[in-house]
């Protein structure tokens, strides 16, 4: 039983905050249990690197003693080491912060971070470890990143082994990790990204399944970096599998259209190689079909089923494309945000869509371009997102987030001619005048002979 509760250790941190935490309190049984229920509390609070708790008679009472030990405040950061990147470059990249108190898990994902803005700027071998310095009180430690740079990584070869439908050459130019050549100061080739070195084995893979391969395995490629640390050979081992040629295809399901009308929609037919960028077009084209019939949840899956083989004796499958409508769904309320300048007005009179009307996924997809086209908002900003209203299946509201895009131009000049003496020259461009969505446009030429306004 508690009689009294001590807290030895403290520092930056209130002993209230410490009892508050605990669930042990002043006349509680002190089991096992509750105890180390009490330490992973205390730990998870993220001040403290020690935590102790025991029994001991203080004046004659059964006192719970919570002795803890503070984890150290960061101090400074500093690099050493970095010659290629500069401070700045890492200081976007870093959680820890002066001031904050010590987490040494926080500087392992600092350490990664940084590891893998090297291997983006292509010092795929660099090294980061990190070191903490203590002061004097040791209440305070400084950390410091040690970096080893290494050189810049150069791509010397990149092989394959299994591709007998497409040469090297051919692989090679779907890759965005290319070979070093005598042009590469001006491409900028040659470079070692691990972004792109990922990107890479789904780019292939893509590429077979559009030519009709569509179990195609392509592993993680070896790599081997030379003795002396500068170049690196790639090689790709590829298992093309059989290609798969369509025989025909078929609709089955919750047919709310005539065969031919499903058709003008289907170019995948006549004999050749399934290519999946295609089929999957289609499929967009016949659901989309289905959403401008107001069913917002229409869903059109892809069966294949074996249909002998081609002449030649490569396999053919029938594609069999299955039709769930679902409920017809209507748009609810439609709201837009993060246009701070620009008017809503001038967003929703590019809509084709409003509150009330019958769903339809073309008009939402044309009304997307629309707003995209007007200028205002920066590239690839531009969102619209259905969700079902809370307490209904057939309503969706739509929520049109932008970002903000400078759509104001100033420009100013000097100069002197013979013709027109001394002249100055200014003008200003505003796209977006007042976020009305009207273009301002204002210029002057003033010379000693003429003045254009």
């Amino acid at each position: 039983m508690i009689q009294n509760i001590e807290v030895k250790g403290l520092g930056r941190v209130n002993r209230k905050a410490v009892l508050e935490k605990i669930d042990l309190k002043v006349g509680s049984i002190a089991t096992n249990y509750a105890v180390r229920g009490d330490i992973e509390k205390l730990y998870s609070m993220g001040f403290f690197e020690q935590v102790a708790i025991y029994q001991a008679y203080v004046a004659g009472k059964k006192t719970l003693m919570i002795q803890l030990k503070e984890k150290p405040s960061i101090g400074t950061i500093s690099f050493e080491g970095n010659d290629e990147l500069d401070e700045e470059d890492f200081e976007e990249k870093l959680s820890t912060k002066p001031y904050a108190v010590l987490d040494t898990s926080e500087l392992r994902k600092d350490v990664k971070a940084m590891q893998e803005l090297y291997e983006e700027k292509g010092y795929y071998l660099a090294n980061v470890k990190y070191e903490l310095k203590p002061r004097k009180d040791e209440q305070v430690v400084d950390v410091i990143f040690k970096i080893q740079e290494f050189s810049e990584v150069k791509v010397k070869e990149v092989s394959f082994v299994g591709n007998k439908h497409f040469t090297d050459e051919d692989l090679k130019a779907k890759l965005l990790t290319q070979e070093k050549t005598l042009w590469s100061f001006i491409s900028g080739s040659g470079s070692f990204k691990k972004l792109f070195f990922e990107v890479d084995r789904e780019r292939l893979k893509y590429y077979y399944q559009n030519e009709g391969y569509l179990n195609v395995n392509i592993p993680k490629p070896r790599v081997q970096v030379s003795e002396d640390r500068k170049w690196i050979f790639i090689k790709f081992k590829i298992d093309e599998g059989e290609q798969f040629y369509l025989n025909e295809v078929s609709f089955t399901g919750d047919l709310l259209f005539e065969d031919a009308e499903l058709r003008e929609k289907v170019n995948s037919e006549g004999s050749k190689p399934i290519n999946e960028d295609q089929v999957r077009s289609e499929i967009r084209a016949l659901t989309e079909m289905y959403q401008d019939k107001g069913y917002a949840f229409a869903n059109v899956n892809r069966n294949l089923k074996p249909a002998g083989a081609t002449k030649d004796g490569d396999p053919k499958l029938d594609m069999i494309l299955n039709f769930e409508k679902g409920e017809i769904a209507y748009f609810g309320n439609i709201s837009i945000r993060g246009n701070t300048k620009t008017r809503d007005k001038v967003i929703r009179r590019e809509l084709l869509i409003h509150e009330g009307m019958k769903y339809s996924g073309s008009k939402l997809r044309k009304s997307e371009a629309s707003v995209n086209r007007l200028g205002f908002f920066e590239p690839q900003s531009v969102v619209f997102k259905t969700t079902p209203v809370r307490g209904t299946k057939n309503i969706l509201d739509v929520e049109i987030t932008v970002k903000e895009r400078r759509t104001g131009q100033v420009s100013l000049g000097a100069g002197y001619s013979t013709a027109s003496d001394f002249f100055f020259q200014g003008s200003v461009a505003q796209n977006n005048f007042l976020g009305l969505g009207h273009n301002l446009n204002a210029s002057i030429l003033a010379s000693g002979v003429q003045s254009t306004y």
